[in-house]
């Protein structure tokens, strides 16, 4: 019996008397959904049950500034979608990153640091990291401070896993990994029998898979198969660089993500991937006009690259950008609040619009704007945000969102929204 065939056992958190919609039976049969003419839901909103005029957001607490620093230009991977077109052999002398670490922690902005040691790959700098770490470990500061690493872990073996273990209490990791092994073994050079993945599921590391056009038949599998191994928060994005506009990607994309759907109802106890965990009650149509910040690039977000020049992310590097495109992102300028009003007319008048995710560094490289959105990845992010709304639906209807009212009617409110997209 599946879970929603189920539901009558699990703990109610609303009333089945207060749940609208049909059904969810039949929902996992329809893949790819899209194709199917007959909408996944049928809520019919009461005028006035939208209620968000009251709302607040909550004020961060112990807000943080993000601080990259490129330490190479080399990596030992030559990844199928790597961004990173223009790497070489070049790298940041200490001394500089040191002048990087001070300046940042002087900084009287009310701000803590979270310092990424990037790449290329950090850890062939491994000497350098030490030194760094020392370097901050080593003085009392007014700030508070944690280093992170996004690693691709073919390095990460014996002294370097002694030296992380000793200082996880300061140190955050990322490790790039992209699901079962021939997954992986196909866009990240052969590498997955190089990684000690038991050693960073220890490590409670944040996992970052890309998926690209030969692996995105299998998502939902590596997601699932790196949760077996452990993994609890794994987010994951398609390649850049790549037209996924085409039907078949579209297809493919929608029956895998509501492969994924269907394990995580089967399995309530496994935090969903962030791809099935876009922030839908948070829409606000008709009072927000601003968008929401997936990134901070150029606000509390920073990248020096190895000659000290400080860009507004990686992405708008000349590692990734190139030169040209580097020199012109430095004259940009960033805001806390991104008016609706920036966005080109294609996406002002999107549902989602307020809450799409956003890069910054890839919709200048492609579009010249920060705000004008590749259109490659128009679609195959609308089949997302409809899998999403079918996703939380079907939670809702299982019993397994602890809802107050207001967020109920939000809820499904967005959810009927988000069904007038159209792909």
């Amino acid at each position: 019996m599946s879970l929603l065939e189920n539901a009558s056992l699990l703990h109610k958190a609303i009333p089945r008397s207060r749940r609208q919609g049909t059904s969810s039976a039949g929902l996992t049969d329809e893949v790819p959904f899209l194709y199917n003419k007959k909408k996944f839901l049928n809520i019919k909103i009461k005028k006035g049950m939208y209620m968000d005029s009251n709302i607040k957001t909550k004020p961060k607490q112990h807000r943080a500034k993000t601080v990259l620093i490129i330490l190479t230009h080399s990596c030992n991977l030559s990844c199928s979608y790597c961004y990173e077109h223009h790497k070489n052999a070049e790298k940041m002398s200490k001394e500089m990153a040191k002048e990087i670490i001070e300046k940042e922690m002087l900084e009287h902005d009310g701000l803590d640091r979270e310092f990424e040691f990037f790449g290329g790959e950090p850890f062939l700098e491994f000497e350098m990291v030490k030194e760094l770490y020392d370097f901050l470990n080593n003085r009392k500061w007014d700030k508070r401070w944690i280093v992170q690493f996004t690693t691709n872990g073919v390095l990460v073996h014996g002294e370097i896993q002694k030296w992380l273990k000793e200082r996880s209490n300061n140190i955050r990791l990322g490790l790039s990994a992209d699901g079962t092994p021939e997954m992986h073994n196909a866009n990240r050079s052969n590498s997955y029998d190089s990684i000690d993945f038991a050693f960073f599921a220890a490590m409670g590391t944040d996992i970052k898979m890309t998926v690209s056009t030969e692996t995105l038949p299998h998502l939902s599998e590596g997601i699932i198969h790196l949760h077996k191994l452990g993994f609890t928060s794994i987010g994951a994005n398609l390649a850049f660089g790549i037209d996924w506009s085409d039907d078949a990607n579209v297809a493919v994309f929608s029956s895998e993500l509501m492969k994924l759907a269907d394990f995580y109802l089967e399995n309530p106890d496994v935090h969903p991937s962030d791809i099935l965990n876009m922030p839908i009650d948070t829409i606000y149509p008709g009072t927000r006009s601003y968008a929401t910040r997936f990134c901070s690039a150029g606000v509390e977000l920073a990248a020096y690259e190895i000659d000290g020049t400080c860009y507004p992310c990686h992405t708008f590097a000349p590692i990734s950008a190139g030169p040209e495109i580097a020199k012109k992102a430095l004259d940009i300028e960033f805001v806390d609040k991104i008016s609706l009003d920036e966005f080109d007319e294609k996406c002002r008048q999107c549902i989602v619009a307020s809450i799409c995710p956003n890069c910054y560094g890839i919709n200048f490289s492609t579009t010249g704007s920060i705000y004008s959105k590749d259109d490659s990845y128009c679609r195959m992010l609308k089949v997302q945000f409809l899998v999403n709304a079918n996703f939380r639906y079907r939670q809702y209807l299982a019993g397994m969102l602890y809802l107050k009212p207001e967020n109920e009617y939000r809820l499904l409110n967005n959810i009927a929204l988000i069904q007038q997209l159209e792909v």
